[in-house]
């Protein structure tokens, strides 16, 4: 818990010392995996890991393909250890986290309530005085990300909190939200807490949050009880159009309802952020790329230095990447398809080892991981998999011990 609230809270920015390599991310991980190596229990967790076959292949291709793309040299391998590290390997952290002993969810639960209060204190300290102090603490450059200045939009002001983008810092409002859904069991505590959390998301400005949320809570939903969820969703939606009409007069509200609209009907030409026409034209000069080198890809950050002016090889900047939001933009530029082909795998036995075990956990981890999919599908994924992984882990472990208690009497759920 330590562990999730230091990914939630620490900017990615944040630094110890005045060195690229020495984030506090970064370090947060690296002290993680030395907490396991000196209780011996890394090599034992690994062999228990039922994933460890796939993320072994994915450290080994992103090790190796420096050697094949030959723009990034000697940082190439520095870049794809902090990307590992950064992504796939967090579910590992999550599920290593776990102990043993199985009883520990009520701990567990007061801690995501430390989370839930730090978060929404600072998310309303950063709306209210318009300012997004945690992002302009941490930067180390003249124009700041998300500052005042680039905050305010036709959206109003777009609150960070302790992230560097508002879509991250709504993805962590929305995981909170699920995660307090299943294990809060008041239903005033409910309401209040994710009625808190629901502003979070209003004050970061953006739509993404909002669509994860809605059909994470449905499918969430259908997986605890299929008829109860229908009649939610007859109740719910013409209650939600009622609250609509009647708020509608609101700025933030009405430039939601504008922007939603205006997606449904044109695709989003008279909407701020990215439209369907432009995300089709990103495709295809993602597709451009994809065809020089189909199988290893470019090598990592080639797609952050072409949509970036200031770039590595800024004689390649390419306007029509300019602001590319979608995890398959980079799938396709940077990794290729054998690196593809182990994220689908990878991704298709996490699904597959929840959905074939029948617990208590079950419908949350499946959410957790829908929300994941989808979040990374339509918006910048960097960060987002420190958001929700660790958790994916932990639910991982949680089975395993499960499973292992109920062999050890003499039955078990298939894996």
């Amino acid at each position: 818990m330590w562990f999730i609230l230091g990914m939630y809270l620490i900017h990615p920015n944040a630094e110890l010392f005045r060195m690229s390599y020495a984030g506090s991310r970064l370090v947060l991980i690296f002290a993680f995996i030395a907490r396991l190596l000196k209780d011996h229990t890394f090599s034992s967790v690994i062999n228990r890991f039922p994933l460890k076959i796939e993320l072994l292949l994915m450290f080994v291709f992103l090790l190796i393909q420096p050697l094949f793309t030959g723009w990034s040299g000697i940082k190439g391998v520095n870049w794809a250890i902090q990307d590992f590290l950064s992504t796939y390997f967090l579910f590992f952290l999550g599920f290593a986290s776990l102990p043993s002993n199985v009883n520990i969810w009520k701990n567990i639960k007061k801690n995501i309530y430390i989370i839930i209060l730090v978060v929404v204190l600072v998310g309303y300290m950063s709306y209210f005085m318009a300012e997004n102090f945690v992002t302009l603490a941490h930067s180390s450059s003249g124009e700041i990300l998300w500052s005042s200045e680039r905050a305010l939009s036709e959206r109003g002001f777009r609150s960070t909190g302790t992230q560097f983008s508002p879509n991250i810092f709504g993805l962590i409002n929305v995981t909170l939200i699920l995660l307090l859904f299943h294990f809060e069991k008041k239903k005033y505590v409910k309401l209040i807490g994710a009625g808190l959390l629901l502003m979070n998301i209003f004050f970061c400005g953006t739509r993404a949050p909002f669509v994860v949320l809605l059909l994470s809570l449905i499918v969430y939903g259908f997986l605890i009880n299929k008829k109860q969820m229908l009649k939610s969703l007859c109740l719910g939606l013409p209650f939600l159009v009622v609250f609509i009409y009647f708020l509608r007069d609101i700025p933030i509200v009405q430039s939601y309802v504008d922007g939603v609209l205006d997606i449904l009907l044109t695709g989003g030409e008279n909407t701020g952020g990215s439209s369907v026409e432009l995300r089709n034209y990103q495709m295809a000069t993602a597709l451009m790329y994809f065809a020089e080198t189909p199988l290893v890809g470019h090598g990592i950050y080639y797609t952050m230095n072409l949509i970036n002016e200031d770039g590595l090889f800024y004689n390649r900047y390419n306007s029509l990447l300019a602001g590319a939001e979608g995890y398959p933009f980079y799938l396709l530029i940077d990794y290729g398809v054998i690196y593809i082909t182990l994220v689908i795998s990878f991704m298709a036995r996490v699904a597959l080892f929840f959905y074939r075990n029948l617990n208590i956990h079950r419908s949350i981890a499946i959410a957790l991981l829908f929300a994941e999919i989808l979040f990374v599908m339509t918006s910048q994924p960097a960060h987002s998999w420190e958001v929700l992984f660790p958790w994916l882990g932990l639910f991982m472990r949680y089975v395993y011990n499960l499973n292992l208690e109920k062999k050890t009497h003499g039955y078990c759920i298939s894996l």
